[in-house]
């Protein structure tokens, strides 16, 4: 509960922090514009064809370097190598915890700490609209907050980062967003197709 409620503070201080220019140096969003979705059923309503949510959790690429003092592991991750992908809502369309996985997240675990068992992954970060907005698909938005857990517990914070999301669609049990984010240990680059599992 305690990683909830930090989470949820860095999302609001990242916010009021970062300014809505997303063209920070070092990171392009590698992303196009899309159409914005109609919100409901079970998955989002598909895009105008110039990109739509793919079938799998997470097709990209994540990296981290070791840190011993803390217990991880370098992590060299691509396709097919994040099995899971949940989200915890807070506020459908307005922001989101997400968690991908290499394995299977337990539903009734959102909204608390989560951490990979060893010799697993966890990517945890936030996604949110643009200063407690709501989320318009299509649109790059700033994101500098992600923890990559490779087995010694999210305890690390990002130092650095700089980066992007921009959300593809969204419903009230499902979302899809690219991601884009590095900062001086770990980096994700890739497309997102999350069920929402839990939220208020």
């Amino acid at each position: 509960m305690r990683l909830l409620i930090v989470l949820t503070t860095l999302a609001v201080l990242t916010t009021s922090c970062g300014g809505g220019d997303s063209s920070d140096d070092g990171v392009a969003s590698g992303t196009t514009s899309v159409a914005e979705s109609e919100s409901g059923g079970d998955r989002p309503a598909e895009t105008d064809g110039s990109e739509e949510c793919p079938d799998v959790p997470f097709t990209g690429d994540v990296s981290r370097i070791s840190e011993p003092s803390l217990g991880h592991n370098a992590v060299a991750l691509a396709d097919g190598e994040l099995l899971d992908a949940a989200a915890f809502s807070f506020g459908t369309g307005f922001q989101y915890t997400v968690y991908l996985a290499s394995f299977e997240i337990d539903d009734n675990t959102m909204g608390e700490t989560i951490v990979a068992p060893p010799g697993e992954v966890l990517v945890t970060f936030q996604a949110r609209g643009k200063d407690g907005g709501e989320i318009e698909p299509g649109v790059v938005y700033d994101e500098k907050f992600v923890i990559i857990d490779s087995g010694g517990g999210a305890q690390n914070s990002p130092v650095d980062p700089t980066g992007t999301v921009e959300f593809i669609a969204y419903s009230e049990d499902h979302l899809c967003l690219n991601i884009d984010v590095l900062d001086e240990n770990q980096a994700i680059t890739g497309t997102v197709s999350a069920r929402v599992a839990g939220g208020f």
